[in-house]
């Protein structure tokens, strides 16, 4: 059997925080894949319109998401929008823009892989019992 090999977001963090309840944690990775697209288009017209106000809080607002679901490097480079948001660079944040997509397209898709994995419940039996539940 293949194991799937995550660069962009660690689902130990969310398992954590979520007290490895399962059921959760595909609640939680569901939910993330119906909100954060859309924070990514807020924070793409938020560049594109040059609103460093509107950027600093769609960037907030998405942290707090990609934090959950074990995205650190997506996260650090959000913060770092953020702050570049409250100093106006602009510029320095179109710069960022083709990482940032590129870092969300990765997490969205791994995230889209663990729910599918969660849903199965092969995969649940296979969890449960490496957890000894």
């Amino acid at each position: 059997m293949h194991q799937f090999q995550y660069e962009h977001i660690n689902p130990a963090v969310l398992l954590n925080a979520v007290s490895d309840d399962v059921e959760a944690f595909l609640n939680l990775s569901l939910i993330f894949l119906d909100i954060a697209p859309a924070m990514m288009v807020r924070i793409r017209t938020a560049i594109s319109v040059a609103d460093s106000q509107l950027l600093a809080r769609e960037a907030h607002a998405l942290i707090g998401t990609t934090s959950l679901v074990g995205a650190v490097e997506l996260t650090e480079i959000l913060r770092q929008v953020e702050r570049w948001s409250w100093q106006t660079k602009m510029a320095e944040v179109v710069d960022v823009l083709p990482t940032l997509e590129h870092l969300f397209a990765g997490v969205e898709r791994e995230v889209e892989h663990t729910t599918r994995e969660c849903a199965n419940a092969a995969w649940r039996e296979a969890y449960c019992l490496r957890q000894g539940v």
